[in-house]
């Protein structure tokens, strides 16, 4: 393995044990008196980081615990915060949408292909027909 490859799967060791210890022996190691809060999350969000932590080994009540650990030790908010790159983006939104029809899939909230077909083929009609008769109408 080259120099590259193996400092990188040092530090993702590094960083993957730093969450594990911070997920599993920080918040087990003493009874703390707990409190319970009430924030507005966007709900998308909360299963699909709430599976990134679950591979990481960490429930999302702890991840909440470390930030709010890291804005007291640091003083600050304890990462930088920018917006997206573009394409960045487009794939987010690519990511909850498909998490959104993978849901509506498993409820069983699907609508049979030749239907679609059929209800995209009228809506055209229509607005061809409108657009049809208000060029007439102008005319």
């Amino acid at each position: 393995m080259d120099s590259f490859a193996n400092s990188a799967a040092k530090e993702f060791i590094k960083q993957n044990l730093l969450v594990k210890i911070v997920c599993y022996g920080v918040f087990t190691m003493k009874k703390m008196e707990k409190e319970t809060i009430t924030v507005d999350v966007d709900a998308r969000i909360i299963g699909l980081a709430t599976d990134v932590l679950s591979d990481l080994g960490c429930s999302l009540s702890a991840a909440i615990n470390v930030f709010l650990y890291q804005v007291f030790y640091t003083q600050s908010i304890p990462f930088p915060i920018k917006l997206p790159v573009e394409n960045e983006l487009a794939k987010y939104d690519l990511c909850l949408k498909i998490s959104e029809g993978l849901k509506d899939i498993e409820a069983g909230r699907t609508v049979p292909g030749d239907q679609v077909l059929e209800n995209l083929r009228r809506r055209l009609n229509e607005e061809f027909a409108k657009k049809h008769l208000s060029d007439k109408s102008e005319g």
